[in-house]
């Protein structure tokens, strides 16, 4: 039979070429008939809820050994749904009650609703999550049915072929033997994505009827960094996506080498090299990948997918677990990014129309200041323990920051009257993500200690494109010549000022951007710790002169497409 490619959406890079492995998705058979005895359904239904989120949690343990807190958080979400008395719990309780539906066909309708709800959302993300609510649903269906889900008992190496992965099915397969998933749906953003992401599986979604296509006794190659997969591949070309997957595994053992080596251009030029994280107990995963700081430490994480806010406490013992597993490396934390963009409960907000221009970030810290109080308290508080830095999100004039800076000064001079230990020298900086700030950077620069330059966001505002809508996706691109003018004028300000300036984004571990990122001489790199030592590796063969040479041709260039192709070195000869 002759060669067959089917291209699809690349969720996770790599390439793998094994036999597929089937999972079929579990169809529950939803009874139908009314029910008599209201008080015994209802009691079914909660003590199903109990299992499944004893389960829930179970999973959540074993995803943070496996995958780190970050990822696991997907199950943290899954659990709170499922306690959501609003949302879900009183209304399956009323269709028991009132609709005399037996708790499985209440259950199926209500969280369908949410899907669906999720699904004609305008944000990728909330479709994402649609995903997450079907597995919820599989796993509580299957409790209050008293039949158990089926096990991933493969034992040799394979590429998982499925309709749908899901976070619940990532936890039962032995990732010793998975070496490729390919889902016929599913998407970048997904929960399940993210783990394939950070285990470092190569993953494949969007191949329709991708089970109908293969024969599981023949070899599969899977390429995705292209997001595609070959079948029916000839005996010499199986060869050759073997030898490149064994340079694959021989690039990943030849990087630890990388381990403790200096973050250097070949020409001795350093840049520094950091980790972003999500909460304290990332930090060490951060350092044991060669994380010589932390740039970013997303405080917004602990404040998602929970009832009430984290109080002062909770937040100073996660600040205070990151410095102390840094030592005298920076943590540079960076204050609330929240809003109408990263929905939740404790804090609340009106629904905005676009809320990546509304109520969130350091907005909603400036009017919410017992809010932004209590991190300050907890922060300040934990740089006793360790190299603190504190960064300001979304500051678009000098008012801001000056009532940002305002804030922090007074919550200090009252925590010394308390007796309260703090550092007498904490470094404050700014991320520089919206384009005011970007062309104002010379005065910024005057007024704080260090910039961090938020590519996704700077990006977005800039091209007025929503970067999480696939209509308008292509008009996305940090290559725009206009972002890099406001890259360059942000870094050139703090220069001139003697700050430092780094790089948070998304960017930030893009190692086709690393030349460049040389040649306009950011002083650090922050991103996903996996990608840390390919980063170094990458610029320990830099040269500063060629980088600046670079810096030179991109900016006589006026479209993006040719500064791509000029990056990527596949510039016309």
């Amino acid at each position: 039979m002759d060669k067959q490619e089917y291209k699809g959406i690349p969720i996770s890079p790599g390439m793998a070429v094994e036999k597929p492995y089937f999972i079929e998705q579990e169809k529950k058979e939803i009874p139908n008939e009314k029910i008599y005895d209201v008080k015994a359904e209802l009691g079914n239904f909660i003590e199903a809820c109990h299992k499944t989120i004893t389960k829930i949690e179970k999973m959540e343990k074993e995803a943070k050994k496996r995958v780190g807190g970050k990822e696991a958080e997907v199950f943290a979400v899954h659990a709170a749904i499922l306690k959501d008395q609003y949302s879900f719990i009183s209304p399956v309780q009323q269709k028991i009650e009132c609709e005399k539906k037996n708790a499985s066909l209440a259950v199926e309708e209500q969280l369908k609703f949410i899907e669906k709800t999720m699904s004609e959302s305008d944000s990728e993300l909330f479709q994402a999550r649609a995903s997450d609510i079907r597995d919820i649903r599989n796993q509580l269906i299957s409790e209050i049915l008293h039949s158990e889900l089926g096990s991933i008992p493969t034992k040799e190496p394979c590429i998982i072929v499925t309709h749908e992965l899901t976070p619940s099915m990532t936890m039962k397969m032995d990732f010793s033997y998975v070496k490729g998933i390919v889902s016929e749906v599913g998407g970048p953003t997904s929960h399940a994505a993210i783990i394939a992401k950070s285990l470092g599986i190569p993953a494949v979604a969007g191949i329709a009827d991708a089970m109908e296509h293969m024969d599981t006794e023949e070899m599969i190659i899977l390429d995705g960094d292209a997001g595609n997969i070959i079948i029916h591949a000839s005996e010499e070309e199986i060869e050759k996506a073997k030898d490149d997957v064994r340079r694959q595994e021989e690039e990943v053992h030849q990087l630890k080498k990388y381990i403790g080596c200096p973050s250097k251009t070949r020409d001795g030029k350093t840049i520094s090299l950091y980790g972003n994280i999500g909460n304290g107990a990332e930090a060490r995963n951060a350092l044991q990948e060669g994380a010589e700081g932390i740039g970013l430490f997303r405080s917004e994480f602990l404040y998602l997918n929970r009832d009430t806010l984290p109080s002062e406490e909770e937040q100073f013992q996660e600040y205070k677990k990151a410095l102390e597993v840094m030592g005298t490396k920076r943590v540079i934390v960076r204050t609330l990014d929240i809003g109408g963009d990263k929905p939740q409960k404790a804090i609340d907000i009106e629904e905005e129309s676009n809320p990546f221009l509304g109520f969130r970030a350091i907005r909603l810290c400036l009017k919410r200041k017992e809010l932004f109080q209590t991190q300050l308290r907890a922060l300040l508080r934990a740089s006793e323990y360790g190299n603190l830095a504190i960064m300001f999100p979304m500051i678009s004039s000098i008012e801001e920051l000056e009532a940002a800076k305002e804030e922090l000064q007074n919550v200090a001079d009252a925590l010394r009257k308390e007796g309260v230990l703090i550092k007498d020298k904490i470094p404050v900086g700014m991320m520089m993500e919206i384009p005011s700030a970007a062309i104002l950077a010379n005065e910024f620069a005057k007024k704080v200690d260090f910039f961090s330059i938020g590519t996704n966001d700077l990006t977005q505002y800039t091209l007025a494109v929503d970067r999480g809508n696939e209509a308008v996706s292509e008009l996305y691109t940090i290559y725009h010549p206009a972002v890099l003018k406001l890259i360059k004028n942000i870094a050139d300000a703090a220069h001139k000022e003697g700050i430092e300036c780094g790089i948070c984004g998304e960017a930030g571990g893009d190692r086709r951007l690393l030349p460049l990122w040389i040649g306009l001489g950011i002083d650090e790199l922050s991103t996903v710790p996996k990608s840390i030592l390919k980063i170094r590796k990458s610029l320990a063969k830099l040269d500063c002169k060629k980088c600046n040479k670079l810096v030179d041709k991109v900016f006589k260039m006026n479209t993006a497409s040719d500064i791509k192709k000029l990056l990527e070195g596949k510039e016309e000869k």
